[in-house]
Parts: structure tokens; sequence; C-alpha cells
């Protein structure tokens, strides 16, 4: 039995046997920084478990930060790591003959030769039963003389107290109400700041993974201009997106692609993407691909009928410079809260002068920001945390964010005589990296420009 055939069950992130050390390393990172015992807990029903009716399962559904520390992708798994005892243990559902027929090999417990290709595999020497998972968690703590344990789970930390409904939390009030009975002085602590200060920035080898999920979406991207004459519906061309998407990667898509033509593109998370293309208006495309654990996320808005309206070219320019602004900007010391006044400001000056003392017309669809203007990415396309606290932490090489400033609304313009009016949504969005003195943009060989895109859809046609 080849070790391939568990590729999926437990993800080397293209390390091969190197991972298991890598990982190793970051458990162990963490259990210092945090110097207690710490457990966490993955998911126990995955992606379309709760309803029947939902049958949609993506290829990777870990806990992302269990993936982080682990790399094992599968349901009822669980870490339990102690700094004071040396404690590393994985914690495995009994292996499953029948489950595997039906889904595909499994790690597991129950046989000594599932065990020990299990920990041939992830590179643990301690793997029990996931049923076993509170009595070594008393056990650690009991070896420990601790009086408090780590687990993960998000919450804000900024304005209003909230907490964010799901597994971890659900893990969380489960392993409160263990040691209530059971070691009623333990106190559980959320050590989601130091796993983020970890996981946010990212290692060399998710470097290189990152830079090959964007390499090989703007391939897909330039693959969907190739095909632009026959796709006349937003239907035709996520089909053929999407297909692309999945062609280039084994790991899937970053999320569900938005394709969204014409006034669509005013809607910000448009996924109906079902409707007619405008001939002479505008197509969003907002999509990506995963490569191991790293996530792309592009945003591209080319001309249905492959040249840009003079209109259309104008406001293209204002997102472009807004973007260009941005990137300039981004590096070490620089925060996302820093980085989003500094785009609306850019913008809405830029829309003022080319625009509005124009003679011009904008009906935006906000008030001044339409959203964020980036986001963390990583091993979840919005890295961070649900309620974005890292807004005003200080961005340090290594981490990556997104550049994605956009205009969306109704505008009219008079150009050469002639006025225009029109509905428009525009995005274009790369991904940076921070780097010692400034930001790389990993995306720069994905087409943006409307001297780009249109050089390139004439030579297509």
């Amino acid at each position: 039995m080849s070790n391939r055939d568990y590729s999926m069950a437990f993800m080397d992130g293209g390390l091969g046997d190197k991972a298991k050390a890598r990982y190793r390393k970051r458990r162990k990172a963490l259990a210092k920084t945090v110097g207690m015992p710490y457990v966490i807990y993955g998911l126990d029903q995955g992606p379309g478990g709760g309803n029947p009716w939902d049958s949609h399962v993506p290829v990777i559904y870990q806990d992302p930060e269990l993936l982080y520390l682990t790399g094992v992708n599968q349901l009822n798994t669980a870490l339990l790591v102690d700094p004071i005892t040396g404690a590393d243990i994985l914690f495995l559902a009994p292996h499953d003959a029948k489950k595997e027929f039906w889904e595909g090999k499994q790690l597991g417990v129950g046989t000594k030769a599932i065990e020990k290709l299990s920990k041939e595999i992830t590179g643990f020497k301690d793997i029990r039963y996931i049923d076993d998972l509170n009595e070594a968690i008393l056990e650690v703590l009991k070896a420990s003389k601790k009086r408090s344990i780590g687990t993960f789970w998000h919450e804000a930390t900024q304005g209003k107290k909230r907490v964010a409904q799901d597994s971890n939390y659900r893990f969380k009030k489960q392993l409160e109400r263990l040691l209530a009975k059971e070691r009623p002085s333990t106190k559980v602590v959320n050590i989601a700041p130091q796993a983020w200060d970890q996981r946010l920035v990212l290692d060399k080898e998710d470097i290189e993974d990152m830079r090959e999920a964007n390499h090989l979406t703007g391939y897909c991207f330039q693959d969907v201009l190739v095909a632009k004459k026959s796709l006349k519906t937003e239907t035709d061309v996520a089909g053929y997106l999407n297909g692309q998407l999945q062609m280039r990667s084994p790991f899937g898509q970053s999320f569900p692609s938005i394709v969204a033509g014409g006034k669509n593109a005013c809607v910000l998370h448009y996924t109906k993407n079902n409707d007619p293309l405008p001939k002479k208006g505008l197509l969003l495309l907002d999509f990506g691909l995963r490569w191991n654990h790293m996530h792309a996320d592009i945003s591209r808005t080319i001309p249905v009928s492959g040249i840009y309206s003079p209109l259309q070219r104008v406001l293209m320019d204002i997102v472009l410079k807004t973007q260009k602004a941005v990137q300039k900007a981004t590096k070490p010391g620089a925060t996302l809260d820093s980085l989003n006044t500094l785009a609306w400001d850019t913008l809405n000056g830029l829309l003022e002068k080319k625009v509005l003392a124009k003679g011009g017309l904008a009906k935006l669809e906000y008030e001044t920001a339409p959203h964020r203007i980036g986001h963390l990415i990583g091993y979840q396309v919005h890295e961070g945390d649900p309620f974005r606290n890292y807004n005003d932490v200080a961005l340090k090489p290594g981490m990556v964010i997104s550049n994605e400033p956009g205009l969306y609304g109704y505008f009219e313009l008079t150009i050469n005589r002639h006025r225009y009016k029109e509905w428009i949504g525009i995005r274009i969005e790369d991904d940076l990296l921070i780097t010692g003195r400034g930001c790389e943009n990993l995306s720069i060989d994905i087409p943006k420009t409307p001297d780009e895109i249109e050089l390139l859809m004439a030579a297509l046609v």
C-alpha cells in the first residue's frame, strides 16, 4: 500500500517525509509560546453532513488550525500537546474499512497495522482513540500540575463582545463542562492570539505555494480570455473558469467564483452566475485556486466586447491608481486599517477629480467605502479571524494580504461630447506578500490594465 493513497488524509504540503518534522516544529513552537497544555479538536461533521440534501464536499475540509499543526484532513481528529510533560498526542477515529470503501483511504486506530501506518505517515509516536481524549486531557493536566489548558476559538477583541458559534466554540464548552466536573480549579484559556501570531507569518514553503497558486490562477484567467468569444452568459464563463481552476489544482478552488456581468457586479458577493452577458458592459471575475495549503484570491474586470468604453476606462484608471497607491504603502509596520483609510481617501478623491468635477454623476451603492481594502490570506482565503481583530496589527514580513479596491454604482460622464451612462461594478484584486522593506505583488503577471486586457483579447479573437 502506497502512502500516496493517504495524500488527502494527511496533507504533506508537497514536502513528503519532511512534512512530519515541519508540523512537529509548529506544535512545539506553539506549546513553548503558550506555556501550558493545549488541545484542539477538529470537525466531527464535514461539509454536507448537516443536511441530507447537501452533498457538496470539498477536497479539504479540516479545521485550519488543526490542519496547520498536524496536516491531518479527517473528521473526528484531535490534538493534545503539553510543553511540561512532552505529550504530543494525535487522536483518531477507529479505522473503518467500510467507510474506506465509500470514501477512500483513512488513517485510524484499532489494529496494529493501521496504527503503525498512521504513525509512519503523520510522524506522531503517540496515537490514541478519539474517545480517549477526555481521559488523556485529565491525565496530562495531572502530570503537568497546571491549572489552565489552552484551546482555540474565535472571539472579538474590540468593541462589542462576540464569539463565533462554530465547532471550535462548541468544543470549548465541552471542555469547560469536563473540567467543571473533574477539575473545577482548571481554567480554559483561548490560545487564538498566540496561534494567529505563529500562523499568519508564512514559512518559505507556504510562500512558494502561494506563488504557485497565483501563477496557476493567472493561467486560468488567460484561458477564459482565450475562450471568451464562445462564452455568451455568466453560466458559460463560470463553468469554463471553474473547470480550468479544477483542472489546474488537485486541491480545489479557494472559494466559489464570482462571475458578474454589468449591474450584477454591484452585488459584492454575487454568486448567481446565470445571466446573459451585457454586450457592451463589463464582466467582473473574482476567483482563485488552492495549492497545497495556500489560496489565491484574484479579481479582474474585463470588457465583454473586448473594448472598454471611454467611461469604463476612466473608472478602471481610478481603481488601478488606488491599487497602486495601496501597494506602494504596503510594508512592515503598516496596518490594514491605515491602508484602508488610504485606499478610500485616494479613490474618492480621484472620483471627485475625474468624474464629479467634470460634470459627471456617481450614484454609489454605499457612502464612502464599499468594503475593506483587503484581508489576510493563508490557510484560509480570509485568514486571521472572522472579526478582523488583526486590522490594527502591524504587518510583518511573510504575511500576505489582498489589495482589492472597487467602485460600484451608476455613473454618467460626458467625454468628447457624448454622454455615457452605465451601471458599473469594478474590482481589481492582487495578493501582496509583505517583504523586509515593502511588498511583492504575487499577481503581477496576471493582466489587469485596459491596454493589457484589450491587446490580449484582440490577439485571441
